[in-house]
């Protein structure tokens, strides 16, 4: 018997990708899955969308090809717990939840105390583009890029291995550091790189407005008849 593989996907208004996510999992060759999607607070037709193909996967045929679709939204279960948490109250034992965000502090410290944080990994692949939706995958994408592991110790031996191997597998270059030293140095090299774009722009835009206003105020000289 293969083992059970959970896939976690994180949602919110993803109603223009959803359908190609779940349908890229249902058909891949290896059966034993479980597909746990957390939805958070999805204002479009994300939910109506996931809840329609857990019908679908239900209603084939041959129920026992599929194991148990599982849709976790934030209505239905206590909203003062974090996605995180609730992520890891729902996985078995011998799953790895692999954080890749670029924030590291906050989801550390939410799920410092829960009974499965072993379970749980913290890492920032320094990787991707400006485009999301499963039409901008890049082949290749983690070839010799940075990963950096927040608080390794914390997750179960056997679970780094797993986790070190699939890594490794990609190209990628491991690196290790604490959530709050990780959060400070990328807001250095990213983040600030964005809001210093950012306040360009606000500031041309305002610029232009400026000289825009006192173009519509510039008397105009009116044509003087001489008499000639």
């Amino acid at each position: 018997m293969s083992k059970l593989v959970s896939i976690i996907t994180p949602c919110f208004n993803s109603e223009k990708f959803i359908s190609e996510t779940i349908l890229s999992i249902k058909n891949q060759t290896y059966q034993n899955w479980e597909l746990i999607i957390v939805d958070d607070c999805s204002t479009d037709k994300s939910v109506a969308i996931i809840n329609e193909y857990i019908k679908e996967i239900f209603n084939v045929t041959d129920i026992s090809r599929w194991c148990s679709r599982k849709t976790i939204t934030e209505n239905v279960l206590n909203p003062e717990r974090t996605n995180e948490q609730k992520i890891l109250d729902a996985i078995g034992e011998d799953t790895l939840v692999i954080d890749v965000g670029s924030t590291k502090l906050p989801i550390c410290d939410a799920i410092a105390n829960h009974m499965k944080r072993r379970n749980f990994m913290a890492t920032h692949p320094i990787a991707g583009t400006e485009f999301s939706g499963p039409s901008a995958a890049i082949k290749d994408l983690f070839q010799d890029k940075t990963n950096i592991i927040c608080e390794v110790e914390k997750t179960t031996f056997k679970l780094q291995e797993k986790a070190l191997e699939l890594f490794k597998s990609m190209g990628m270059r491991i690196r290790y550091m604490d959530p709050k030293s990780h959060d400070k140095h990328i807001s250095y090299v990213s983040h600030l790189s964005h809001i210093s774009a950012f306040m360009l722009g606000k500031t041309v835009v305002e610029k232009e407005k400026d000289e825009l206003s006192s173009t519509e105020h510039v008397p105009v000289a009116e044509e003087v008849d001489d008499g000639k």
